[in-house]
């Protein structure tokens, strides 16, 4: 599959050394990415150890591999052999973020509207773990309904043959198959669990598993990615409505050792 756009930082001026002695053969690293402004970071890295060559003037580094997480290269530079390290270069991948929308139509005339269900996850690999957002995880499916889904990246869309499901609102928990075996076809897999919505049995959408197509998401879905650890990565420039004079706050990575 098509790899994520990497966006390179400029580490600070009075950048500190890397902890620990000049000689250290390992340091504990771990990163955090903030979109321009803010206070909370929008992602980030677990602590992980890095292996230091004490004799190299300049050596790279990796945090995170996950593609569903945040993963920084870093350069790490020393003004001679068994002197204090220092980051001199940075490289930043935000984390994929694909959107899943789900529409169950019911099937029986005195039913609901049609329900709406919205996931945001990676489609990086086969059955790829996406979680309803913005409150659809509470949202009352119908036990019989015909389903239609779609599977967002950037500019790109798939979309899988609408199914019609028969589901049991009494059963605690229960899967559904979305899309046929075809490799070429978009694919989803749903975790359903009983619920009781109006006071009637009904079924809400625990999880949702992508198999996105074969050919693979495209490297643009990255830069367009949803949320705010993608648009802190590619967010940098002058909006329509800033000022020239004044260029708005860049996204800033943070080392942590």
């Amino acid at each position: 599959r098509a790899p994520a756009v990497q966006t390179a930082f400029a580490p600070a001026a009075d950048a500190q050394p890397l902890p620990g002695p000049a000689g250290a053969r390992a340091v504990w690293l771990g990163a955090a990415l903030y979109a321009a402004g803010a206070k909370e970071a929008a992602a980030s890295s677990r602590a992980q150890r890095v292996a230091l060559d004490p004799r190299k003037t300049k050596q790279w580094c990796q945090l995170g591999h996950d593609p569903t997480a945040l993963r920084v290269q870093l350069l790490l530079v020393r003004s001679g052999p068994a002197k204090p390290a220092r980051v001199g270069a940075v490289r930043v991948t935000a984390p994929e973020r694909h959107v899943c929308r789900l529409e169950f139509v019911p099937e029986r005339a005195d039913a609901e509207h049609t329900a709406v269900v919205v996931s945001e996850g990676c489609a990086a690999a086969a059955q790829a773990h996406f979680r309803p957002t913005g409150g659809t995880a509470t949202v009352g499916v119908p036990p019989s309904c015909r389903v239609r889904a779609e599977l967002r990246a950037g500019e790109r869309v798939w979309r899988a043959a609408e199914t019609r499901l028969e589901l049991d609102a009494t059963k605690a928990l229960q899967w559904a198959q979305l899309g046929g075996r075809d490799k070429a076809g978009l694919r989803v897999q749903l975790r359903l669990r009983s619920a009781v919505h109006g006071g009637k049995p009904a079924l809400e959408v625990a999880a949702v598993y992508v198999t996105a197509p074969e050919e693979g998401v495209p490297a643009a879905a990255a830069s367009a990615g949803h949320g705010d650890a993608a648009r802190a990565a590619h967010e940098s420039g002058v909006s329509a409505t800033s000022n020239p004079t004044q260029p708005p706050p860049k996204p800033k990575v943070e080392v942590i050792g």
